[in-house]
């Protein structure tokens, strides 16, 4: 791990940058902000102005929509008229208030294993929800009321 007081950041270093944790027996931070890291077969220095950060934010997409456990396929007149992708504003009867939403995230620069998303239905949740390994989004019993996708 490498930190930052001054910007307030912090970067981990794992399998992807070839840093196995469990055989490091070392690390030292040197003054110019390098890492030294020993392990048991030596060690190594990772250059502190080499290491390229991702300020980027992952670009997350809806796969699919769900009503009631079942996938919903666009059609003309039509719960979905388009692909959910190209969808702005889902409208729903009072009755189908059980659904879930499938996501993705399309990132290509950062290593999969420090990628967390989360997500947030306006106007019903309160807070951010953590989406885990699945990136499935699942409300149930939903009160009527006007919801749109971003």
């Amino acid at each position: 791990m490498k930190l930052n007081k001054e910007r307030n950041e912090s970067m981990l270093f794992g399998k992807d940058q070839r840093v196995d944790g469990n055989q490091t027996n070392f690390g030292l931070l040197r003054k110019n902000g390098d890492l030294i890291i020993g392990d048991t077969s030596g060690y190594f220095t990772i250059d502190s102005n080499l290491v390229k950060r991702n300020a980027s934010k992952p670009n997350v997409i809806i796969n699919n929509f769900l009503l009631n456990d079942f996938h919903v396929v666009p059609a003309r007149n039509r719960i979905l008229t388009a692909p959910i992708i190209r969808t702005k504003e889902i409208r729903l009867q009072h009755t189908q208030n059980t659904f879930s939403f499938e996501f993705s995230s399309i990132d290509f620069l950062s290593n999969r294993e420090n990628i967390q998303l989360s997500y947030m239905l306006q106007n019903y949740d309160n807070k951010w929800r953590t989406a885990g390994e699945s990136h499935n989004a699942y409300y149930f019993n939903i009160p009527p009321a006007h919801i749109f996708l971003k």
